[in-house]
């Protein structure tokens, strides 16, 4: 709760409300997470969960079958689409995932089999004791005990390389005592662990703003955006990002524009014409918030501001024609 912007965070929020059984809460946590991040498989699994639970089934089926894109090998995702399926009335459909799915826990089997066979003791047991420092130095932090907590990550980061817990946390520490550098670089390498995860790079960038260097933070979301040209929300992201930190309308429009491309909502509209009336391009502004209206007709706002771009237009325009006259 004390971190919304997180997705990771939130993704954990949602899941211990579905797992406590407090379903409406987190149907709401997790509709807002794929609204944030929209090719977040975790996210559109957990949700269809909650609608499976909640009997709507087929809103269930959409979220699993987008889950199912981004892991199509997912176990769970392919019972829980058998089931949704049965429930609303397929029973082909239901019968075909429900074969998936016992496909796939015959492969983990053997998987699992081979695996015991090549098992390492020593690094198994590397791995549960980093595990264990981290689980304790949660519970450090939660008591106030952070210098005994930051040891202990430190030690888990040096065990486990590829575990982002401990990164997360040894960013989160730093940036409380002010050490916005050691923040960055661990939140680096956790950017760096999860290159498609969006939420890490936007927090790296957010921490070089917090350390005044503004370049450094363009970088860090330039630099996600190359590698994940079609992310809209990185790129939205990168247009608010040009407008309210540097001021720079021009670039907020191309990236805003790129964004309408891969996703033309309303509300991408809405957010164009605003950086159009920033601008004083007002014809533009008028024309994209138009747009925004068609796409959503009911949203009383939008048409408040359309209204207000006409009046704000009609000064030049009556100015124009007293100057050919």
């Amino acid at each position: 709760l004390s971190d919304p912007n997180s997705v990771p965070r939130q993704l954990t929020l949602g899941t211990a409300m579905l797992q406590a059984g407090q379903l409406a809460e987190a149907k709401q946590v997790l509709e807002s997470i794929v609204q944030k991040s929209p090719d977040n498989s975790a996210a559109h699994a957990e949700l269809g969960r909650v609608l499976l639970q909640l009997e709507e089934y087929q809103p269930a089926i959409e979220e699993l079958e987008r889950a199912l894109v981004g892991t199509p090998e997912n176990m769970d995702v392919h019972q829980g689409l058998a089931t949704a399926y049965v429930r609303a009335g397929n029973r082909d459909k239901a019968a075909e995932h429900q074969k998936e799915h016992a496909r796939l826990r015959q492969q983990e089997t053997q998987t699992v089999t081979v695996g015991r066979q090549e098992y390492d003791d020593d690094d198994a047991l590397k791995i549960d004791i980093g595990e264990l420092y981290v689980d304790i130095a949660r519970v450090y932090v939660a008591a106030g005990m952070n210098k005994a907590a930051e040891l202990l990550l430190l030690r888990a980061s040096r065990m486990l390389p590829e575990n982002i817990d401990c990164r997360q946390a040894l960013a989160f520490l730093a940036a409380q005592q002010s050490r916005s550098f050691d923040a960055i670089r661990w939140m680096k390498e956790v950017a760096q662990l999860q290159p498609t995860e969006f939420s890490f790079a936007e927090e790296v960038a957010r921490l070089y703003m917090d350390a005044g260097q503004p370049a450094e933070a363009e970088g860090a979301l330039t630099a996600f955006v190359q590698e994940n040209p079609q992310n809209v929300l990185a790129l939205r992201s990168l247009a608010r990002f040009y407008l309210e930190a540097l001021g720079n309308v021009e670039q907020a429009i191309a990236f805003n524009l790129k964004a309408l491309e891969l996703a033309p909502t309303a509300d991408a509209y809405a957010s164009l014409a605003a950086n159009y009336e920033r601008s004083s391009q007002l014809d533009k502004a008028i024309e994209a918030m138009g747009k925004a209206l068609q796409l959503d007709p009911g949203n009383t706002i939008y048409a408040q501001l359309l209204a207000l771009l006409r009046e704000k237009s009609q000064p030049e325009a009556s100015a124009d024609n007293l100057e050919s006259r």
